[in-house]
């Protein structure tokens, strides 16, 4: 029983501090068209058809600041070498509606007004991992194992 214990415990921690020092794998894109600008977060690099996790915008001269609502239907990215190459998103919030389709953008006030444009992307700059992150982690679940075997010695001495 005991032996199967620390099995588990040790798969256990061995799979926390692989995730914990595995890097994110989610791209980052700064994009911007007639003056207004924002970020795109997609989820994988080399795929098509994917949903955006998130999609805001963050410099506009007509308002419409914030994140767009992001769902399944009318959110397609094509990514391809670390570039997208082709978009289709449509997204209503407030009083603004945010279309980017087929390399152009446009941001428009359901009263009227509107920005459209051609729409470019850079790679944004991505924050790396802590270096110690991963010591730090592995330390605590060093430090939770020994403190563990240390109670179950005691309850078996007692």
């Amino acid at each position: 029983m005991h032996v199967m214990i620390r099995k588990f415990v040790g798969a256990l921690a061995g799979a926390f501090l692989l995730a914990a020092s595995c890097p994110a794998h989610t791209l980052t894109f700064h994009w911007s068209f007639a003056g207004v600008e924002g970020f795109i977060t997609l989820p994988h690099d080399n795929q098509i058809n994917q949903f955006a996790d998130s999609v805001t915008v963050t410099v506009s001269p007509i308002g419409g600041l914030g994140e767009y609502v992001v769902s399944p239907f009318n959110n397609e990215f094509d990514v391809l070498g670390g570039a997208v190459q082709n978009e289709h998103f449509v997204s209503i919030v407030g009083t603004h509606q945010l279309n980017i389709l087929f390399g152009t953008g446009t941001l428009q006030l359901l009263t009227g007004d509107y920005l459209f444009g051609d729409i470019s992307y850079s790679r944004a700059a991505e924050t790396p991992l802590p270096a110690a992150l991963p010591l730090f982690a592995s330390g605590l679940g060093a430090l939770g194992l020994f403190g563990w075997c240390r109670k179950k010695k005691a309850q078996a001495a007692a």
